[in-house]
């Protein structure tokens, strides 16, 4: 199951926001769960904009965070949107 997972986001399905698809566990029709979460890159922004005080903006935009897909039915992992 983790390969269709992997797949799923390999391909471009997966984005910052919930998309509709089917869960490869549960065979289920869903709008994904997004949960987003700071990566390296949020805090080397955060450090590049130290300077002019806006430092937090990178922690404020889920832009700029990596989205992590979740099957609301189930859990199950789906994949995950890289910033």
């Amino acid at each position: 199951m983790e390969s269709i997972a992997k797949a799923a986001s390999s391909i471009g399905i997966l984005g910052e926001n919930a998309v509709e698809l089917t869960c490869p566990r549960c065979q289920c029709r869903v709008k994904t769960t997004v949960r987003y979460r700071p990566s390296i890159k949020t805090h080397l922004r955060c450090l590049l904009l130290s300077w002019c005080l806006c430092c937090f903006l990178p922690y404020c935009m889920d832009s700029c965070r990596d989205a992590y897909h979740f099957c609301p039915m189930c859990g199950f992992f789906i994949g995950v949107k890289k910033f």
